[in-house]
């Protein structure tokens, strides 16, 4: 059974498809973890918690070296799960095992624990999913006083190492804009800390919220690997630590501690994001796939977690600030000959909306650019055989705006100092009820006066200055937790109201690409970087977590030189990356000749053809752009029948022979037939495999193998 509890050894054991998770109450009531690893079938095989004793002979309580949720207090001084400050001035916490309760399908369970002097509980909750191997964590803490707890930290889970080995490497990626998900390996630090955090009030502007560590030896295809990600869009803190006195490695994560309190009013709780983790011995490419399961199955939106997304074209390259009612028209007319299914009006179609310096928070079509409103627009788009998208950005709002002169309180900001503009926009306090309402209200009107198939949510610039001088004092550190709470109340109800409209979440590109939007949003932009060679790089670490179909942007397929680097490439490098993804275009259609919007029209046909395939089959990493001068992904549909392989040359300077490509995740007794090769076995595939030759630079190959 997936979750039981040894009552003789007052254990509770989580056993997934292929790993096994311990904890133990242990004499002296304190709950420790014991084991996270491959599978143990037996109980009485997992260590035992006991007191064990440091580098120097000291001796070291059980409840210190693997506490389960590490409480600060005592001789503790570790990163811990919780820290408070009780209302006699006490800020130690000391919480024993009180119970514990297992779902009827066991595959959830909640173990309460409870300070030893104050009526304080801490709930432990864990899922767990059929064919994987992820745990959901998270913590909910309750006060039962009845005076307020101030609550300095909140953590989500602390998840350990097992500790016969010291010496791990650690796997993350650093991000900006332009460069994100750029994956970096250390070897854990001995004796102190790493942190992956954020403060910006995005979640992935400067490292990503995802952890992996192995023993060193771990391979895209190979080793054993423990890896995890936080569930939440604001700031978040990972911490990694090796405790060389007694040898332990540990992870701490949740929302970041930097600049939070919360007050916690007597008969209230306060609940912490979902820190997803999971274990994998088939190295870098399983735990992604198991991630790409685990959204798939069970958290992305349901009207399109299995099914290809539309082909997208985004007006914003033709346009930019410059649209109309008429201009739309002429577009979308070429758009539906060349085969797009949704076309999206990007920014400028709102107020008084021409340049980035006004208009922002007035939702409401532009009565000069669009004289009769949306309606007819989106009729004729409609008409034509597409879906209707379009983009808005709602925690922003320019001073030049109706919005801003009606509600200039709104705005995050201190009130003795001058407000600070970025783009020539203030951030809306989402934290406040009112504006929250207001943000759902406009949405809803949007979306339900008009046939609208697709929003384009942005957000674009980092929270500063973040007061909020409505609320007492006590309540000013708990802005940023109450913003991601509030944020996802809004997409939440997107959702439920609407649930067959398709949700890109997009901030200054890829810098809110956490596992929380993929609750809500069936896109996530990638990257506003649309450099072709760029690309390969960020797709490589954005598949770590998010599922390759999700990549987003305003579009693969841009205008020549377009972007960050004005690097060229041909247009069927540029629509073979963009097949990876959900396939979008942002060239201006009207510029194109009869030859280009030819090889257009054959590109959305091609990938009409591939992308049940390619969108929700299994991603496997083949060679990775980051270690040489070429790259190779390979998509294998859900039963093995078809697989797509992508190969991308990138700056070869010199003439060069390649090995053979070996794929993965075919059946080895199935024989295939291989476009442009002679038929093969999927076990020759994968042990001897393809050979393929590439002319240089921007080159590329497509190769289709169906199984006979």
């Amino acid at each position: 059974m997936p979750i039981t509890y040894n009552s003789n050894h007052k254990m509770l054991v989580i056993r997934t498809e292929k790993s096994a998770y311990a904890v133990q109450v242990n004499p002296d009531g304190y709950l420790s973890n014991l084991y996270w690893g491959p599978m143990i079938s037996r109980d009485n095989d997992f260590p035992v918690s006991d007191v064990r004793y440091g580098r120097c002979g000291a001796r070291i309580s059980a409840r210190r070296i693997r506490e389960e949720y590490s409480c600060w207090g005592g001789i503790f001084s570790e990163e811990p799960c919780i820290k408070v400050l009780y209302p006699d001035n006490v800020r130690d916490v000391e919480a024993v095992y009180v119970s514990h309760s297992i779902s009827e399908d066991k595959m959830s369970a909640v173990i309460t624990l409870k300070d030893i002097a104050y009526d304080l509980y801490i709930d432990l909750c864990y899922r767990i999913y059929t064919g994987l191997d992820i745990i959901d964590r998270h913590a909910v803490i309750r006060n039962g006083m009845d005076k307020p707890v101030k609550l300095e930290n909140a953590a989500s889970a602390v998840w350990y190492m097992p500790d016969d080995l010291i010496d791990y490497r650690l796997t993350y990626m650093t991000s900006r804009w332009g460069r994100e998900y750029d994956i970096q390996r250390i070897e854990v630090p001995t004796g102190g800390k790493f942190v992956i955090d954020s403060r910006s009030g995005v979640s992935n502007s400067h490292m990503y919220p995802y952890f992996g560590l192995d023993e060193g030896s771990a391979t895209e295809r190979d080793g054993k690997y423990w890896f995890g990600t936080l569930q939440w869009s604001v700031n978040h803190k990972i911490t990694v630590e090796n405790d060389d006195f007694i040898g332990i490695t540990r992870v701490t994560g949740g929302i970041n501690d930097f600049d939070f309190d919360w007050q916690l009013d007597p008969g209230c709780e306060f609940e912490t994001p979902i820190f997803t983790c999971g274990f994998t011995e088939r190295g870098f490419g399983g735990a992604s796939r198991m991630l790409h399961d685990y959204q798939r199955l069970y958290i992305n939106p349901r009207a399109y977690a299995e099914k290809p997304l539309p082909v997208i074209y985004n007006s914003w390259c033709a346009f930019e600030f410059d649209v109309d009612a008429a201009k739309i028209g002429e577009l979308a007319e070429i758009a539906a000959k060349i085969g797009v299914e949704l076309f999206v009006i990007d920014d400028g179609w709102f107020g008084t909306r021409t340049s980035d310096k006004a208009g922002l928070g007035d939702w409401y079509p532009d009565p000069n650019r669009f004289p009769e409103g949306l309606g007819p627009v989106i009729k004729q788009v409609n008409d034509l055989g597409m879906m209707f998208g379009i983009w808005v950005e709602p925690e922003m709002v320019n001073p030049d705006s109706e919005l801003y002169r009606a509600h200039p309180d709104w705005v995050i900001s201190f009130p003795t100092r001058n407000r600070e503009l970025s783009r020539s926009q203030c951030i809306l306090n989402i934290a406040r009820d009112d504006v929250k309402e207001f943000i759902i209200g406009f949405l809803d009107k949007l979306l339900s006066e008009n046939n609208i198939g697709y929003l384009k949510w942005d957000m674009n610039r980092f929270v500063s200055q973040p007061g909020w001088d409505s609320v007492p004092e006590c309540r000013q550190r708990g802005f940023w937790y109450t913003y991601g709470k509030n944020l996802h109340d809004i997409f939440r109800y997107i959702n439920e109201k609407f649930p067959d409209v398709i949700v890109e979440n997009c901030a200054s590109g890829g810098l809110r690409a956490d596992l929380a939007m993929t609750n809500y949003c069936s896109r996530l932009n990638r990257s506003d970087n649309q450099d072709p060679l760029d690309e390969l790089y960020l797709h490589e670490g954005f598949t770590y977590v998010n599922r390759s179909r999700s990549a987003g942007g305003a579009g693969h397929i841009g205008a020549d030189g377009y972007g960050i680097n004005r690097r060229f490439a041909p247009l069927e490098y540029r629509a073979r990356i963009g097949m990876m993804g959900s396939l979008g275009m942002s060239l201006d259609l009207r510029k194109c000749d009869e030859e280009r919007l030819a090889k257009l029209t054959e590109f959305v046909r091609i990938d009409k053809e591939l992308r049940q395939t390619v969108q929700t089959g299994d991603l496997y990493r083949l060679v990775s752009a980051r270690e040489d001068d070429y790259c190779a992904y390979e998509f294998v549909s859900r039963d093995g029948s078809e697989a797509v392989v992508f190969i991308f040359g990138k700056s070869m300077n010199y003439q060069r022979s390649f090995p053979r490509l070996k794929l993965d995740g075919l059946d080895p007794a199935a024989e295939y037939s291989i476009e442009g090769y002679r038929d093969m076995s999927g076990e020759g595939l994968m042990n001897i495999g393809l050979r393929f030759s590439l002319r240089g630079d921007f080159d590329s190959k497509l190769i289709r193998i169906k199984r006979k």
